[in-house]
């Protein structure tokens, strides 16, 4: 029997594919957007920044939308902003047009967001972990995939532009996909209630609760920082540390995104039948500075 939020699911992953593109385009186009914009290849990682600048200053916002008029009104809406940054930055020669646009994606991201975590659990109740964790997988599968279309531009001389008209062109297809999708129905303030009733629970049950939660925040921020570095710079370091030539210094991102699908992937595993979370959070703090070490060797 046909899972009656299924379509729904395929709709908030296939746009989580999508934003795994958006995520690397504009560091897989630096040397592009840097010409066409006359600025040097630092002032575009200026632009990736404004995308995360546009997320922070929206988030809050779009979680209150999302419980006020649902879920479907926010992926529709992003689907919509993240085609006019797609369409938008190619094509403009000013860079704080450029910088305009790429709000938009910081925006779009936190409407993107605030949408499909809630409605993937409220609609995959019985899966919600699993339904989760696909968010990230699809994520490195559409981040894995641009690198190599952009190489084919390249090998055949093509405008860069096309690496961003394509999605777009998918994200409008989503649009209108979701139109007349059926979504769980919505209700923010009982489960906000909830929630709230939860956490006060589990911080008397766990006095010092404040402790790890700020050691979690402080991880989620330093590995996240540390994942836009690579992404935006991997290119340029394959380029100019490593000699590599333009083609295969952008394919270097599809290797590190298949090396991220793998890790999901197998992680979600470990999780479910091998390791504890609480391991993992030892583990982890003192895995990622030898990572990034090591890349000085």
């Amino acid at each position: 029997m046909k899972h009656p939020y299924l379509n729904m699911g395929v709709g908030i992953y296939l746009s989580y594919l999508l934003l795994g593109m958006v995520n690397i385009v504009l560091a897989s186009n630096m040397s592009f957007l840097s010409e066409r914009l006359d600025v040097f290849r630092t002032d575009i990682s200026l632009l990736i920044s404004v995308v995360g600048i546009g997320h922070l200053l929206s988030i809050n916002i779009a979680g209150k939308l999302s419980d006020r008029y649902g879920r479907k009104p926010l992926l529709i809406s992003a689907a919509i902003l993240y085609a006019v940054f797609l369409i938008g930055v190619p094509t403009t020669t000013h860079f704080t047009l450029a910088m305009f646009f790429a709000l938009f994606a910081g925006v779009s991201n936190s409407l993107l967001d605030a949408a499909s975590y809630p409605a993937l659990n409220e609609g995959f109740k019985e899966a919600a972990g699993t339904a989760t964790v696909l968010i990230k997988a699809f994520m490195s599968i559409g981040a894995a995939l641009l690198p190599v279309f952009i190489a084919f531009l390249i090998s055949q001389d093509m405008f860069f532009g096309y690496a961003f008209f394509l999605p777009a062109i998918v994200f409008i297809g989503l649009g209108f996909y979701f139109i007349p999708v059926r979504f769980p129905a919505v209700n923010g303030e009982k489960r906000k209630e909830e929630m709230d009733k939860e956490n006060v629970e589990k911080q008397a049950s766990h006095p010092h609760s404040w402790k790890e939660g700020t050691a979690i925040v402080l991880i989620g921020f330093f590995s996240v920082s540390m994942t836009i570095v690579i992404q935006t710079w991997l290119p340029t370091f394959g380029q100019e540390m490593i000699q590599l030539n333009e083609n295969n210094a952008v394919r270097l991102l599809s290797f590190y995104s298949v090396g991220g699908l793998i890790s999901v992937l197998l992680l979600a595993w470990l999780l479910k039948r091998i390791i504890k979370r609480s391991w993992l959070k030892q583990w982890y703090p003192l895995a990622r500075p030898y990572y990034q070490l090591s890349w000085r060797f």
